[in-house]
Order: structure tokens, then sequence, then C-alpha cells
């Protein structure tokens, strides 16, 4: 999982680019036992997404990326829909499962996938 800066992500959001580069942000704190153990699953559920653009993005040094984006705790899992672009980002602060994840990323790229090959 790549990383990617506070303001990176702000520029995403404000330039409308957000959905063009990537598909869903990992929000953590390096000090969190329950972070580290969601992105293990979600590198795990990543091996069989390759296309899958997930970023990985330190709430520490995020504070206005954090407000903006309305994060209410970490860990956080944002996924944004590709077919739907006035939909709302889903937020999932609960990393259920390896299988869950999976599920949750791949229905969102399978979505935007087909809409793009329309």
């Amino acid at each position: 999982m790549k990383s990617i800066s506070a303001q990176q992500l702000i520029d995403h959001v404000q330039g409308g680019t957000l959905r063009a580069e990537l598909d869903a942000v990992y929000v953590y704190s390096p000090l969190c036992g329950t972070c580290a153990l969601g992105e293990k699953m979600l590198e795990i559920a990543l091996d069989a997404l390759p296309l899958c653009r997930v970023y990985g993005m330190n709430i520490n040094d995020a504070a206005k990326a954090a407000i903006l984006l309305q994060i209410q705790s970490v860990p956080c899992l944002i996924i944004w829909d590709h077919q739907d672009i006035s939909a709302p980002p889903q937020y999932i602060y609960a990393m259920q499962s390896v299988t869950y994840l999976y599920e949750q990323l791949r229905r969102k790229m399978e979505n935007g996938y087909k809409q793009q090959n329309m």
C-alpha cells in the first residue's frame, strides 16, 4: 500500500480528481494496534485485487484531511464509488475480516469498471 499525504488527498478532493486517482484510503495511527491489524488484513485482501488503488494516510499528519473527510476514528477505510460519483464515500471503521474488506473493495471496483467499459 502506497502512502498519500494529507495535502495530496486534499488536492484530489478539491480538484475533482479523487476518483480518477484512487479507489480508497486507509487512515491509521502508527501507535494503534487495531490499525496495524486492520492494515495486515487489508494487505491480504489487496493481494487478490491488484488493480485496486488503496493508499495509506497517517492521521497524525492529516488534521485538515481528517476534518475535510469527516473521519471519526481510526482505523478507517474510505472507499469511493466510481459508478455513482455523487454518492458519498463508504466509511468502514470495523475491519471485520479479510473477506469482508475484499468484498467491499471488489464490489466498488466492479461497479466502476462496468460503467467505464460501457
